[in-house]
Parts: C-alpha cells; structure tokens; sequence
C-alpha cells in the first residue's frame, strides 16, 4: 500500500490537493474555471508537491467529464481538457480517476 500520495479533486471552479503530512491532511484550494489552461493546471499541482516534504508514490485524479474508451476526455466543461487523451504534462506517476 502506496503511503506518500497526493489526491487532486478537479472541478470547474476550483481544484483541491490533498497530501498526508506527519498524519495531518495538508490541502491547498486553487481557483479554476471554463477557461484555464492544462499549464496553469499542472503548474499548480507541482507548486502542491513542490510544498510537501516528500516525493509522491502516487498521485489520483478526478477529472469532470464523459470518457471515451479507457483513455479520451471526450467532453469536459473544462474546456482544455477537452479530448484530451494525453496526460503527459501532469507529474509522473500521476493517474486519472474520471
């Protein structure tokens, strides 16, 4: 069982982060929107990790949208999320619960 990880709740309006730290939640709430970019997406969650005192060995997140197969984002109200099927540009090791 994975103990180091990181949760990222991404919505339309905001987008929590969520890391255990010394058996406390450590959370960070930043403002999202129909329009922001995949790059301000990803530069958050990095500034997230970049905070906490540890490497993740995980990191899982939601995404709002309808999945196409096992890999498209085929419609999100985040718009740059959009038929997205490429994740490359978020933290590695990272996963996508849609």
């Amino acid at each position: 069982m994975m103990k180091n990880v990181v949760g990222v709740d991404m919505g339309c309006t905001k987008m929590l982060m969520v890391a255990e730290v010394d058996g406390q939640l450590v959370e960070r709430k930043v403002p999202t929107g129909l329009d922001c970019s995949l790059e301000y997406l990803a530069g958050e969650i990095d500034r997230f990790i970049a905070g906490i005192p540890y490497e993740p060995e995980g990191l899982g997140i939601a995404l709002p949208g309808l999945v196409e197969g096992d890999r498209r984002l085929q419609f999100s109200d985040i718009h740059a999320l959009c038929g997205v099927t490429d994740l490359t540009i978020l933290p590695k090791g990272a996963f996508a619960v849609v």
